[in-house]
């Protein structure tokens, strides 16, 4: 079956309630009948131009934790959220609960798309964070 962007950006809500409600980070229980990651909706929706619902606001203000102030200052799209949680996936990956340090401003400033998709023990300029010292 071909997914049009708007079954994509559904199943990447989906996805992404179920992430923050429940921690789970693969997805599979979203119950809309697609197969498709969340991982792999993150990766296809990056650059994704589309507003994202402010209906996800207090979701995304859970997701931001101490960075949310960041997520608020202008309109965002599916695109940045679709990086922002990729980021948190990668942390998953790792071991942690959440990335640390600014990660929410990073992935938001970054200058390219590949900056905002890089892993969270690496800071936009590719070497390890300060964290990590």
């Amino acid at each position: 079956m071909k997914n049009d962007m708007s079954d994509l950006r559904r199943f990447f809500r989906n996805r992404f309630e179920r992430l923050v409600t429940y921690n789970d980070a693969d997805g599979s229980r979203a119950g809309d009948g697609s197969a498709i990651g969340l991982r792999e909706l993150c990766e296809t929706l990056a650059a994704d131009d589309e507003k994202f619902p402010r209906y996800y606001d207090q979701d995304l203000r859970r997701l931001c934790g101490h960075e949310a102030g960041t997520w608020f200052r202008s309109e965002r799209t599916y695109g940045d959220v679709a990086r922002l949680v990729n980021r948190v996936l990668d942390a998953h990956s790792i071991g942690n609960t959440r990335p640390s340090g600014f990660w929410v401003s990073e992935v938001l400033d970054c200058g390219t798309l590949i900056d905002g998709m890089r892993r969270p023990d690496l800071a936009s300029n590719g070497r390890l964070s300060n964290a990590q010292h």
